[in-house]
């Protein structure tokens, strides 16, 4: 199985590396200098796993799915000077398999055989109608994760007025809302419930999730509180501003979403081209993932 070693230059890693070629499971075709190199190795489909360490300059949730879009597995290591928050780190921004880079290396090896073998297919949400909101309203308690609604439509066709009426209807109604704008178009929730917020919640939030640092309280900060029940993630102050919403961190946010509340819901794009695939060569932002992921994540 070809591997790639990606640590940043960490001390350990020529121990590990002749250890690894003693394990003919195993074949390390690259040592990768930095996070470019190790995305052009798995761009160009050398390898089927990635070791990685948090010493890896820029390594974020980003880099983590754009990885797994390559279908390369990924193991994290962990330094003996690093503690439990390291190994937090790791799992938050995606690497579900971490274990110590002084490991018995039959144990790396069984840890990048069963991440190449397990299947993590992107489950599907049931899905609900919009009357049933006002059922989950009347419900005193929060029993069941929140749900996500997202609003969609083409280009003036009135998408923020409705997405601001049903959350303050659903706020209304006694259930806790948030209300989040990711149309990487023209943002326009701020400007239509008179918020004069220059900086971004959606994007905060967004930057903190791809960094791995995004919990359910740090997303409460960044929603501003509007209503008694009524939260809002405002959005981008300038359209080009879009790359700041990273398809894998906006999978965070809106999984931190349906923790915070009962009811997400989210002011999307117009568009669900995904031109940016069919104009570049390599990978490159995509503009309309916003939407795209808004639309994978909700219920309605």
């Amino acid at each position: 199985m070809p591997i790639v070693l990606a640590t940043g230059g960490a001390d350990w890693e020529p121990d590990l590396l002749g250890r690894l070629a003693d394990r003919p499971e195993v074949t390390v075709v690259r040592r990768c200098v930095d996070l470019a190199d190790l995305l052009a190795t798995a761009g160009a489909g050398l390898a089927r796993a990635a070791l990685v360490a948090d010493s890896l300059h820029r390594l974020d949730r980003d880099t983590i799915a754009r990885l797994r879009r390559e279908d390369v597995a990924v193991v994290g290591l962990l330094d003996p000077a690093d503690d439990a928050g390291t190994a937090r780190r790791l799992a938050s921004i995606g690497v579900q398999t971490v274990l110590a880079a002084t490991a018995p290396v039959a144990d790396v090896v069984a840890a990048l055989r069963a991440a190449v073998a397990e299947a993590v297919p992107h489950s599907a949400d049931s899905r609900v109608d919009l009357g049933d909101l006002a059922a989950s309203a009347s419900q005193p308690a929060q029993v069941e994760p929140g749900r996500v609604v997202a609003v969609w439509g083409a280009a003036g066709s009135g998408r923020t007025t409705l997405a601001v009426n049903v959350a303050a209807e659903v706020a209304a109604a006694g259930t806790s809302t948030m209300l989040a704008d990711a149309d990487t178009y023209g943002a326009s929730v701020a400007q239509t419930l008179g918020l004069l917020d220059e900086a971004p919640g959606l994007a905060a939030a967004a930057r903190a999730a791809n960094q791995g640092t995004l919990e359910v309280a740090g997303l409460a900060r960044h929603a501003r509180q509007v209503g008694e029940e009524l939260r809002v993630l405002t959005g981008l102050p300038r359209a080009d501003r879009w790359p700041e919403l990273r398809p894998a961190a906006l999978d965070q946010v809106w999984s931190l979403a349906r923790s915070l509340v009962m009811i997400t819901v989210v002011d999307c794009g117009f568009s669900l081209e995904r031109h940016e695939e069919i104009a570049f060569d390599v990978a490159a932002p995509r503009r309309n993932a916003a939407t795209i992921v808004s639309l994978e994540h909700a219920d309605t």
